[in-house]
């Protein structure tokens, strides 16, 4: 970070004020934010624009109060083109932390004189709007100047709220003190954020005078340690004030030292108008002892732009104190008809102590709510000073919040939109907070009530993020859910609301094509979508991957792909396996490979759909190979040609025989190539070592990355396969990769046959990482009487992510191979294009035999339909016994739209998912081992079964009822639960202790056995809690139930331990 020198400068507060003050009102913002991309700037220009600031500053100070409370350093100073034009980022310290505070920088703009000094021009003045206006593109964006203007204007307008009523001239009932100026403090403070602020001083000779408060509020912020006199820093304390809309501020500057009450310098007190809360001094930048105070709408700090407000007692200008030195700094809306120096106050201090109080009428405790609409409604009352007005709070995730307007009548009601407020389903929590004209506010949660929203908002996506026919849609959640954006024909490497590395689905319009990148200079993977996709995670981009996208016209030709590996001039291993990668830079949709041996013809590939040419091993020799692409339109011209060379083999092996075994705890003849080594780090064999290891280095954080694609294999000896009986090869690894998936880091078995080319055998894929796996049997009946060799094939294809462990490999075995007992009902439907037809509302039986199996299914369902699916492994046989792993597919047979292994993690390992249907469509369940491809040798039985089911369940608890007491060691928990269209699935527990002003739900247990009913035992003890149980149907369909005010008494307490 660059050095920071520390000015005080007030109208730069005003701008990071407002900032903070719209981040507490709006939270974040959907508008753009200025990106701050410094150009570099020389050492001697950057010291000079700093100078000029502090210079600036130095000449200002001691004219406004507020350049006292406030450091700011002076970061990222970029220049134009032709370094005469500058902007400054400014940021605001904490002088009492000495930590930034959190907010944009704000903008300072200079421009070189003709004499070569640089002028500065600070937010708030009157030339700053012009020069910012005026400013080069080079210097700031057209987007950032209109940004820069809109905060400006709409700082501008805060000041305009008001005017605020209520308030005592703040020092003691019948105490005349005098004005010494009001909207005069224009003269001194050009930006105008002290203009409705007012210094009053004692009559003659400047004396300290005791504070009261103009009006009641509570504790916001305190500073009393400043020394008596100081010039360097000042006391105050400032009051909130939440009966006013805004909330706003009142800000009593330049106390006395350790003159604040101690009963009054903690966060929060409550003040009641006319309290004493200290003496005023003339800390800080005064002339002389006066109090200054104004009132202000910024939440962040204790200074704000001042708003106008009116005293009670002064008989004037509508409650306005005004001098005859105002008048010039009036504005055409103050209100500046007489003008006086003296003014006595009425402020006594009241004698109302009393709170107010009041109650909620509707909703009652416990209610369930079916709309989005509910009304609220309560009555407040006060019996001294009368009410002064009434507000709803609410509590649906932890967080108090005021809603609806503030009430000043007895009994009144309020219409609360649930949807527009983003209310989950679940408990809601409302009650009362009351003031009274003395200022009192009531204590507690006044009507406390707890009510369930049971009501699905609209889930539409905004208009927005549906393309037109010449755009595309981004979403980051899977089936075009979450943040979105839309973009046009052209480039774009930033991705609005999506973000970078963000997108999970894609929507097209029927004019375009979008070619999807992993880098953001439209490099990496790019591959091209020609349909809208529910889920990225099986395209070789991924999801969460794209960095830089190219929005193209269908009717575009294809550019020319980038050949990528075998990289140009390598030179390869004898009989290396070989595998084409290349980039597709834009539009392709197909692609063919060409490579040539020298001396030999041609070969070229068929068209391809994916970015890779696996040809197996090839013969020594030079080649070259190219790739072009095509699309609907026509073909790119080739690529640029690649060299590579492939080294003769040196030497040759001795045939074994089979069986054969290899826990490779000695050497058997296994020839390794690229990476593959020996390692100890893991190992699968019994009291044994060694196993091989793909891996490029020693350094385990950095994986198989070297920085480019790489490869390697590992080569068995030549094996004599009998011709009877068949003969199948088994082993087990073990690995850590980018993925699971088939597109990178690919894992390879193949085969030689009598010292042909390697061809593949089987590739893995969706199997689980970082466990021992067993292979399935993989078949070598085909190869009878042959003498064969074995390959792991390892390739990385490119050269992103791959800081993983890598591929680990023992126990290899090839010997005969074992028939399994699996029946043929169903099969085969182990692809999704011939999956098994079910119906909604279907049970069938299936299994999973033999190692290797997948099992599909599919079904038509109608957008509406909550769907709800279950498979429950059979355990019968102890020894056969499924670990499913369940997905729903979209119509594509690939897209997860969800997917599910366990019920409850390594405890339930039955699967279910729920999931409300959006589209038409057919839809494809798919149903794995979670240790697939190992499981199946033994046919594992399931029943899986298909619901739609749109309604919820009823469920009431039998024990126990609100406000019941039971005394007993254990309080049983008790719940009768129904789903006439199906079946319940599980219940969950939660938990609030008796304190609602600052608790929270707490999840005390889940119970997924109906077979001895739903219920928990609670054995610790608690008053007045509450429990809220939420029972929830296999098609995610749920009740939420209530038991309020309930106690479990004893003089110990105890950690609750349940889950059933």
């Amino acid at each position: 970070m660059k050095s920071r020198i520390f000015i005080l400068l007030s109208s730069i507060f005003l701008l990071v004020s407002w900032m903070l003050t719209t981040r507490f009102q709006a939270g974040d913002s959907a508008s753009p934010q200025p990106t701050y991309q410094p150009s570099p700037t020389p050492t001697s220009v950057e010291a000079q624009i700093r100078l000029a600031i502090i210079e600036t500053i130095s000449r200002k100070k001691g004219l406004q109060p507020i350049y006292e409370l406030f450091d700011t350093a002076v970061e990222d100073i970029r220049l134009n083109i032709e370094q005469d034009r500058a902007t400054a980022f400014i940021v605001p310290i904490d002088p009492q932390t000495g930590e930034v505070v959190p907010t944009e920088p704000g903008l300072v703009i200079l421009q070189r004189t003709s004499l070569g000094q640089w002028e500065v021009f600070l937010p708030g003045e009157p030339q700053w709007q012009t020069q910012l206006k005026s400013s080069s593109t080079d210097l700031l964006s057209v987007e950032e100047k209109n940004l820069w203007l809109m905060r400006d204007a709409q700082m501008k307008a805060l000041a305009d709220v008001g005017p605020f009523h209520g308030y005592r001239l703040p020092w003691a009932a019948g105490v005349t003190m005098r004005l010494t100026q009001s909207v005069a403090h224009d003269r001194y403070t050009p930006s105008g954020n002290a203009h409705y602020a007012f210094d009053f001083a004692t009559p003659g000779v400047a004396q300290m005078f005791n504070l009261y408060a103009a009006k009641g509020g509570t504790v916001w912020s305190v500073k009393d340690n400043c020394p008596n006199g100081s010039t360097d820093c000042s006391n105050w304390i400032v009051l909130r004030d939440p009966t006013t809309n805004p909330v706003t501020y009142q800000l009593y500057l330049h106390l006395a030292q350790n003159s604040i009450p101690a009963s009054i310098r903690t966060i929060g007190t409550f003040v009641q108008r006319g309290q004493f809360i200290g003496v005023a001094d003339d800390t800080g930048v005064s002339t002389a002892h006066h109090l200054h105070f104004m009132v202000h709408t910024n939440p962040a700090s204790y200074w704000g732009t001042s708003v106008d407000i009116t005293f009670e007692e002064v008989d004037i200008n509508g409650g306005r104190p005004r001098i005859l030195a105002d008048k010039p700094y009036c504005r055409s809306t103050d209100v500046c008809e007489q003008f006086r120096s003296d003014y006595v106050s009425r402020n006594y201090y009241l004698g109302d102590q009393t709170p107010p109080y009041g109650d909620i009428l509707s909703p009652q405790l416990g209610d369930s709510v079916f709309t989005s609409i509910v009304r609220l409604e309560g009555w407040a009352k006060d019996d001294l000073s009368g009410i002064y007005g009434a507000k709803f709070i609410v509590n649906y995730d932890g967080t108090w919040r005021e809603i609806g307007e503030m009430f000043s009548s007895n009994v009144f009601s309020y219409q609360w939109d649930l949807c527009a407020s983003n209310v989950p389903d679940g408990p809601i929590s409302i009650a009362l907070r009351v003031y009274d004209k003395a200022g009192n506010q009531s204590i507690g949660l006044p009507g406390l009530r707890h009510f369930f929203k049971r009501y699905d908002c609209p889930q539409s996506p905004p208009s927005t993020c549906e393309p037109t026919a010449d755009q595309v849609a981004l979403f980051a959640e899977p089936d075009y859910q979450g943040a979105c954006s839309t973009f046009a024909n052209g480039s774009h490497t930033s991705l609005g609301n999506v973000g970078i590395n963000n997108a999970s689905s894609i929507k097209l319009g029927s004019n375009v094509v979008a070619t999807l990148f992993l880098q953001n200079n439209y490099r990496g993977r790019g591959e091209t979508i020609v349909t809208s996709d529910s889920n990225l995670a099986d395209n070789w981009i991924g999801d969460n991957s794209t960095a830089s996208m190219v929005v193209s016209l269908r009717s575009s030709y294809p550019a020319t792909p980038f050949p990528v590996s075998p990289l140009n001039n390598a030179s390869l291993p004898a009989s290396s396996s070989v595998t084409f990668h290349w980039e597709n830079l834009g539009r392709g949709t197909e692609f063919q490979v060409e490579y040539t041996r020298s001396g030999s013809s041609p070969i070229q590939s068929p068209w391809l759909t994916v970015p890779y040419w696996q040809v197996g091993s090839l013969t020594a020799g030079n080649y070259t190979w190219r790739v072009r692409a095509r699309n609907s339109n026509g073909s790119s011209n080739w690529s640029t040609a690649f060299n590579f060379s492939i080294v003769a083999a040196s030497t040759s092996s001795t045939s074994l025989s089979v069986p054969f075994t290899d826990d490779f705890e000695t050497d058997k003849g296994w020839i390794a190539s690229g990476f593959f080594d020996k390692t100890d780090e893991l190992n699968h064999t019994p009291n044994g070592r060694i196993s091989w290891k793909y891996d490029t280095n020693s350094k385990p954080q950095d994986g198989y990355d070297t920085g480019q694609p790489n490869f390697g294999f590992l080569t068995s000896p030549p094996l004599q396969i009998p011709a009877s009986p068949p003969y199948a090869l088994r082993f087990w690894s073990y690995y850590q990769t980018e993925s699971d998936k088939t597109h990178w880091d690919q894992r390879w078995v193949q085969i030689s046959v009598d010292g042909g080319a390697f061809e593949n055998l089987y590739q893995f894929s969706n199997d689980p990482m970082q466990i021992w796996l067993q292979s399935p049997q993989i078949s070598l009946a085909s190869y009878a009487g042959k003498t064969i060799q074995i390959r792991f094939y390892f390739n990385t294809l490119d050269k992103y992510n791959n800081k993983f462990k890598g591929w680990f490999l023992d126990d290899v075995s090839i010997v005969p191979f074992e028939p399994s007992n699996c029946p043929l009902t169903g099969e085969p439907n182990d692809q999704f294009n011939n999956a098994t037809d079910i119906s909604l509302n279907t049970t069938v039986q299936g299994e999973i035999c033999p190692s290797g199996d997948i099992d599909f299914y599919k079904f038509f369902a109608n957008p509406g339909d909550r769907i709800g699916v279950q498979v429950i492994a059979d355990r019968s046989n102890s020894n056969a016994i499924l670990d499913p792993y369940l997905y729903l597919l979209d119509s594509d047979g690939k897209s997860v739209l969800v997917e599910n292994d366990d019920k409850v993690h390594a405890r339930l390992t039955d699967s279910s998912l729920s999931y409300r249907i959006s589209r038409a469509g057919q839809y494809y369940l798919k149903v794995k081992p979670f240790n697939h491809p190992a499981a199946g040798d033994l046919p594992l039985k399931y029943t899986l079964t298909l619901l739609n089911d749109t309604h919820a369940p009823v469920a009431a608890f039998f024990t126990p009822k609100n406000y019941q007491i039971i005394p007993q060691e254990i309080f049983p928990i008790r719940i009768l639960a129904y789903d006439g269209n199906g079946a319940i699935s599980h219940v969950r527990l939660y938990r609030h202790s008796a304190n609602w002003e600052s608790g929270n739900w707490e999840l005390l247990g889940e119970d997924w056995d109906e077979s001895d009913g739903w219920g928990f035992d609670l054995t610790d003890k608690m008053l007045n809690f509450s429990i809220w149980a939420r029972v929830s149907d296999l098609a995610g369909n749920y009740v939420d139930i209530g038991a309020w005010n309930l106690s479990h008494p004893s003089s110990a307490f105890f950690f609750p331990i349940i889950f059933r």
